[in-house]
């Protein structure tokens, strides 16, 4: 918060009116305020704090004594204050409640205690416990704290540093308005306690799972596996540990495999030596019965020698009787070949004669007339 303007009039130790233009100071750095005893600095301070809170700087000081012993009693007693807050411009005007002439008549009255908020958007607040409100809201102090950090008037600053720890971090935070730093760490210290907590989860799961791990004495990974199962080794060493009993059994698990394959070979060799061998005995013993079946069949033989010779010949008889009747058949044959041939002709000899008797009538005529015609010429030759 930068004080641009600002306004007393019947004010503390400020009888009259009084302006100080602190904008053409510039809008960098700090201002000093600095005087002699009793000269008003502490006035000023009052003003700014009166302005923004309603209540003077130091706690000695009610809103009651605010007015000038020294102002005409027609003179009003208010304080106006412009002031910049993070590029933004505002205006305050505040008066204490006093006693002020009538304006009718004789006597005082009581001036009501009055406050006037412009805010940048031009909206005004008029309420004493809204513009309350709102100046906490844009400073983000509280009055003492205003009090104690951005006014340092004549040593208050003492109050914030022998506070207690509570309060100047309440301070300080708002001050620098470390509240998103607060959520950060708030936030930092909830994700701490989730890993914490899932590092607990894994160092109780990895135990676990030691536990259960099996490692032949012989091994030389034996000594270290029994440290990690009675937690004896960090975590790290434990998963490189894994990693080397893994890589151990994948060696063992594949000269196992090796070997099983070795062994599954040479079964299949005995079982292909063994049907080898059950096939070249099974051929000895049907040598061994076709052996027996010949020499208990060479009686049979000779008798079927025998009958197959004397079939021979029977069949050598037929065969000529055969032969003498296929020659019988044969000429039968042509006997039956030349009926048919005499049958052929004498059918067709029919025909003929057929044809022949139709054809006779007019044989006849024609004779008969070669008769007449001759006998016709001959009579015209006589």
């Amino acid at each position: 918060m930068r004080p641009l303007k600002l306004t007393l009039s019947a004010f503390g130790s400020y009888a009259g009116k009084q302006t100080l233009d602190m904008d053409k100071l510039g809008r960098s750095g700090l201002y000093l305020i600095t005087g002699k005893t009793g000269a008003g600095k502490t006035t000023i301070f009052d003003a700014i704090t009166f302005a923004l809170y309603g209540s003077a700087s130091g706690d000695n000081r009610t809103p009651a004594m605010l007015r000038s012993q020294y102002a005409d009693p027609n003179t009003p007693t208010f304080v106006e204050l412009l002031f910049l807050h993070q590029g933004k411009i505002y205006r305050i005007r505040r008066n204490p409640e006093y006693q002020r002439p009538k304006t009718r008549g004789e006597g005082f009255t009581k001036q009501a205690e009055e406050v006037e908020l412009e805010l940048p958007d031009g909206d005004m607040l008029t309420s004493r416990k809204d513009a309350d409100k709102k100046i906490i809201e844009i400073l983000g102090l509280t009055k003492d704290q205003f009090s104690g950090i951005e006014m340092l008037a004549q040593g208050d600053f003492q109050k914030v540093l022998l506070a207690d720890t509570k309060t100047r971090q309440e301070i300080f935070s708002r001050l620098f308005k470390t509240a998103n730093f607060q959520k950060l760490q708030d936030q930092l210290v909830a994700e701490k306690n989730n890993v914490s907590h899932s590092m607990d989860e894994a160092a109780k799961s990895l135990s676990q799972f030691m536990s259960e791990i099996l490692c032949d004495e012989s091994d030389p990974l034996f000594e270290e596996t029994l440290k990690a199962k009675n937690d004896e080794l960090p975590s790290t060493d434990v998963l490189k540990l894994l990693e080397n009993l893994i890589t151990s059994d994948s060696k063992k698990r594949e000269a196992l495999a090796q070997t099983k394959k070795k062994l599954s070979d040479q079964i299949d060799k005995i079982n292909t030596d063994l049907g080898e061998a059950k096939k070249t005995e099974s051929i000895k013993t049907q040598r061994s019965e076709y052996k027996a079946e010949l020499e208990n069949s060479a009686p049979l033989a000779e008798q079927a020698k025998k009958a197959a010779e004397d079939a021979a010949s029977v069949l050598k008889a037929n065969k000529d009787k055969y032969l003498t009747a296929a020659a019988a058949i044969e000429s039968t044959f042509d006997s039956y070949d030349a009926y048919d041939k005499a049958v052929a002709l004498k059918n067709a000899d029919s025909k003929q004669l057929n044809l022949l008797n139709k054809k006779i009538p007019t044989y006849r005529e024609s004779v008969s007339s070669l008769k007449d015609e001759l006998k016709a010429e001959k009579a015209e030759q006589k």
